[in-house]
């Protein structure tokens, strides 16, 4: 579960803060994860508003660019891709951190890195105990102290001093095949699933779990909605009907994979056993007019934009839905293309399925102010970014003091919170 996150001088936020442990408020209580070491309540979803422009995206961006330098690291001679705030000359000068609280298999971390554009200024991991924080190692700059029983593996040491400057330790400790910080490191690469606004489900990495989009638990949840679909289904493709330039990228990265894999080029699935390899793509089954024995065959690009947008989140509401394995997804604009009342189901579907024990959690970004409702979200489940002089915020709607049978809707749309629109009459 993700505890806190917070980001310094990235895009349009001098500083980001962001945490998902729950307020004095007893709105649905009974959702709330109860967490023991250390003891905490932790929020199992979250709503993020703002007008548009604020810097939305830029929270979703900051996630997404920490996991990937944590995950994938950098080459020797590349530069970090970091972010800081651009429109002032100062801070676009200074160095970027971030710094994360997660619960990781019942117990909590607190890791944190800075960099510049090329290098790690410092990087620290502590384990978060019930009253004070135990220091795994802290490194500054090339020098990287282990603490505790750590500072006595000589291995971890050669790590550490073999850790070039633009790669952090964590990472770098995996890459090199040591095990201290598998499962911090397993929590970012597995349990953290970021959902841009154009992303397909055929590019979730959830397909590294064998949690595919055509898996029949999937399939259960579309037939919730309306959207005319029967199924979907899996049609094979003969690698000489696949587009040239299909083929083309094909063998040129299939080289690149294990003997027994799968893997995916824009719509197509693609299969590698030995020396053999199968193609397909997915398909949306329909009925004929007038006939319960014949069907059709759609390619999902021919449906409508609010169909597909549901076939991508499907498939990530049902990766959720493990009470133990604290996986935590962020969708930035999850109700793009989507009716009010499909969002709603989706969320009051995860919601149901919530308890003190769910250790899964939603975010999501939204323009969907009919969400804003608290018989469907706490106000610590509300949050709102506000844009002033180009600088982004971003603050809790519990923050608030708003009685529980006012509406948060009519304040919000009136601009007592912040995060709408500023517009001006001509």
């Amino acid at each position: 579960m993700l505890i806190s996150f917070k980001a310094k001088n990235w895009k349009s936020f001098p500083c980001l803060e962001f945490s998902s442990v729950a307020g004095k408020e007893q709105l649905h209580k009974e959702r709330v994860a109860l967490i023991n070491r250390p003891k905490m309540r932790l929020l199992p979803i979250s709503a993020i508003y703002g007008g548009n422009a604020s810097g939305k995206s830029n929270f979703f961006e900051a996630l997404a660019f920490a996991r990937k330098y944590i995950v994938d690291g950098v080459k020797p001679s590349q530069g970090i891709g970091v972010k800081p705030f651009a429109l002032s000359f100062e801070l676009s000068k200074k160095s970027t951190s971030f710094e994360f609280e997660i619960l990781v298999e019942n117990r909590a971390w607190r890791y944190s890195f800075e960099v510049t554009r090329s290098e790690v200024l410092t990087e620290s991991l502590f384990e978060i105990l019930q009253t004070v924080e135990r220091p795994i190692f802290e490194r500054i700059g090339e020098k990287i102290a282990l603490k505790g029983k750590y500072a006595d593996i000589d291995s971890l040491k050669y790590v550490g001093k073999g850790t070039q400057r633009n790669l952090l330790f964590l990472t770098n400790s995996v890459f090199q095949r040591r095990e201290e910080f598998q499962s911090i490191y397993n929590w970012f690469q597995n349990n953290l699933l970021l959902i841009a606004p154009n992303a397909s489900c055929n590019t979730f990495e959830m397909y590294a779990n064998d949690l595919c989009p055509f898996q029949p638990q999937n399939q259960e949840a579309l037939d919730a909605f309306d959207v005319g679909i029967e199924k979907i289904d899996v049609k094979e493709v003969s690698l000489d009907q696949l587009p040239f330039q299909v083929n083309v990228k094909l063998q040129s990265e299939s080289d690149n994979f294990p003997e027994a894999t799968l893997f995916q080029i824009g719509p197509y699935l693609v299969r590698k056993k030995g020396d053999a390899t199968s193609v397909s793509k997915m398909v949306a089954v329909h009925a004929m007019e007038g006939s319960s024995d014949q069907k059709t065959l759609f390619e999902l690009a021919d449906e409508s934009d609010g169909t597909c947008r549901l076939l991508d989140l499907i498939p990530a509401f049902t990766f959720l839905k493990d009470p133990q394995q604290g996986r935590v997804v962020f969708i930035d604009e999850i109700d793009r293309s989507l009716h009010h009342l499909m969002t709603r189901k989706l969320i009051e579907d995860y919601l149901d399925f919530c308890t003190v024990d769910t250790r899964s959690q939603l975010f999501f970004t939204t323009h969907d102010a009919l969400l804003m409702d608290q018989s469907l979200l706490r106000r610590d489940e509300l949050w709102l970014v506000e844009k002033n002089n180009d600088c982004s915020s971003l603050f809790s709607v519990g923050d608030f003091n708003i009685r529980h049978d006012k509406s948060l809707l009519n304040a919000y749309l009136y601009g007592r919170f912040g995060g709408v629109p500023h517009l001006t009459r001509r």
